[in-house]
């Protein structure tokens, strides 16, 4: 990578900081993270790489990292039979429930004025 490039990136990494720490990206604070960062990102291409390095250093950046911006676990979605099962249910309740007097006007089905595509 060259230096532009990587002084590209430690830019955008200093903004997506400021953005999750709330603050603007000139702060001390936001660049520092910015520098855990990229220091993390470089070591960890190093160990993909092939280079040999200890782990434990990019233990202690994630550590530093952990300080700034804390670890909230992923939201985890439901799964799809799940979220199925529930959109049935309220399909369900929606069929079951009568209808207004101005659902019933433009229901067809029902004699009202809607369009109908029999």
């Amino acid at each position: 990578m060259t230096v532009a490039a990587r002084a590209a990136r430690y830019q955008e990494l200093v903004e997506q900081a400021a953005k999750q720490l709330g603050c603007h990206p000139d702060s001390e604070l936001a660049q520092h993270v910015g520098t855990l960062r990229l220091a993390r990102e470089t070591f960890a291409a190093r160990l993909i790489s092939g280079v040999e390095c200890n782990p434990a250093d990019l233990c202690r950046l994630d550590d530093a990292l952990r300080q700034y911006l804390p670890v909230t676990p992923a939201k985890r979605s439901e799964p799809l039979h799940l979220l199925v099962a529930r959109q049935r249910k309220r399909m369900n309740e929606i069929l079951a429930r009568p209808l207004s007097e101005r659902e019933a006007m433009l229901n067809p089905r029902n004699g009202g004025i809607g369009d109908s595509y029999d």
